[in-house]
């Protein structure tokens, strides 16, 4: 997590955190952004970056950059 406006929740398997910038992700991870103006950017090993818009949800099933 590289960047965060706003608060969204890191769900990794049966709890819930509130996320912030330096978290790294794990496969299996769903983030979830919460609010109408919640803004966040994800960053992976490989340089890909996603950006997540408000009210939206990433699930990392597979993470770039570790192999398959």
């Amino acid at each position: 997590m590289t960047l965060l406006e706003g608060s969204a929740s890191l769900l990794r398997g049966p709890s819930r955190y509130a996320l912030a910038e330096g978290v790294r992700l794990e496969q299996g991870d769903i983030l979830e952004e919460l609010g109408d103006k919640a803004l966040c950017q994800v960053e992976f090993t490989d340089g890909t970056i996603v950006d997540l818009a408000p009210q939206s949800r990433l699930a990392s099933l597979g993470l770039p950059g570790r192999g398959r």
